[in-house]
């Protein structure tokens, strides 16, 4: 937003989602923060977050044959009002929506031409988290979910003049499901003069970090299973190690994991995660499951972190094992690669010195947001 608000005029209709922001105070602060890019014609609550029970009603509907869950979630009255009035007051001549779930809402842009952004292939997603799945009734429930998307999403992917993804991998993805259509990759950024090495921070020894909003599943499925499996065999070998899990919407089986285990802390959601980061030795992504690329572990690459992660939580930012992270799929070469970093102050350094390198050359935020404002520059 900042780059393509830096060169054009641009109006804003937006979802509050109650993970996010739960209270007003939280909503005016994201839009007056945002604001400084493009102005908000509109901001609605999410319906199932003013609705009692609204997920898991959300949920049930989507049992019924037709519309899926991913694209229910976005269904409201007030939201298509907003949208068609911004349309016919602002006559804008680019509209941008930002996930699938938004999709719906093309027919009320007319001839303009329109531009669907993919943070992830959800169908796909779908489809790993129901392999993943070992409850039957939510593997089904997933499989269903993930077979009807795919559905949706060839429907209406030539409804759009373009389509974005964050890597190769997932425009290949989307190419599967749709066809051949007109993709332009366009990776995920990282503020590189936010989030820089502090040569100054003081690393307490044995120390891990994550960062993730445990409300999504991807993020608490994967802190599940490094406390269950991974954990026990760690604080074996190194009975000091400490862990601290940032991130708003901490389960309440985890507050209790860590009122049992005062090595493991959830201080939730923070203003700045630059401090806990850069104390920590090392950066821990054992996610197995989702799509896209994981901001976070951008930031912690443009922090100069040594990085143990899953080979999925790597998909789409070009990383190669020992150079610049170090893979892990069990809890024995999680346990093995953690104390490598713990222990060797030259691997730390080299893992150190090219995570950052890598994001300095690939995933600068201003130079990919400038690509993309000329990139939109050519369909006006």
């Amino acid at each position: 937003m900042r780059q393509i608000g830096l060169r054009h005029e641009m109006r804003v209709v937006a979802f509050q989602q109650a993970a996010h922001q739960s209270t007003s105070e939280e909503k005016e602060a994201a839009v007056e923060a945002l604001s400084e890019f493009g102005t908000f014609d509109a901001v609605h609550p999410l319906p199932q977050d003013v609705m009692k029970g609204g997920q898991y009603r959300l949920a049930l509907r989507s049992l019924l044959p037709g519309i899926p869950y991913t694209i229910r979630w976005g269904r409201s009255s007030a939201f298509g009002a907003s949208v068609r009035n911004s349309v016919s007051t602002f006559r804008p001549e680019l509209i941008h929506f930002d996930t699938i779930s938004l999709a719906p809402y093309w027919q009320l842009a007319g001839r303009v031409p329109k531009i669907l952004n993919h943070h992830n292939i959800e169908s796909q997603m779908l489809k790993r988290r129901a392999m993943q799945e070992s409850n039957l009734a939510k593997r089904a429930y997933f499989r269903q979910e993930a077979f009807r998307l795919q559905q949706y999403e060839r429907k209406v992917a030539d409804s759009f003049a373009a389509h974005l993804t964050c890597s190769e991998l997932d425009a290949e993805r989307l190419e599967e499901v749709a066809g051949p259509l007109n993709i332009r990759i366009v990776p995920n950024g990282v503020d590189l003069d936010y989030f820089q090495p502090n040569g100054n921070a003081q690393m307490r020894p044995n120390s891990l970090v994550f960062v993730g909003g445990l409300s999504w599943y991807p993020n608490a499925s994967a802190v599940r299973g490094f406390l269950q499996e991974v954990w026990p065999v760690l604080t074996a070998a190194r009975p000091d190690v400490r862990l601290t899990v940032v991130g708003a919407g901490v389960p309440p089986d985890m507050r209790r994991f860590s009122e049992s285990d005062n090595r493991v802390k959830f201080p939730g959601f923070v203003d700045d995660i630059r401090p806990i980061v850069q104390e920590s030795q090392a950066y821990i992504c054992p996610i197995r499951d989702g799509g896209g690329t994981k901001l976070k572990m951008l930031d912690a690459m443009a922090m100069g972190k040594a990085i143990v992660a899953h080979p999925v939580a790597c998909e789409g930012l070009s990383l190669t094992n020992e150079l610049n992270v170090l893979h892990a799929t069990s809890a024995g070469s999680f346990v093995s690669q953690i104390c490598r970093v713990f222990d060797s102050d030259s691997l730390r350094a080299k893992l150190q010195e090219n995570a950052r390198a890598h994001v300095e050359r690939h995933f600068c935020f201003n130079s990919i947001g400038d690509a993309l404002a000329d990139y939109y520059t050519g369909f006006l």
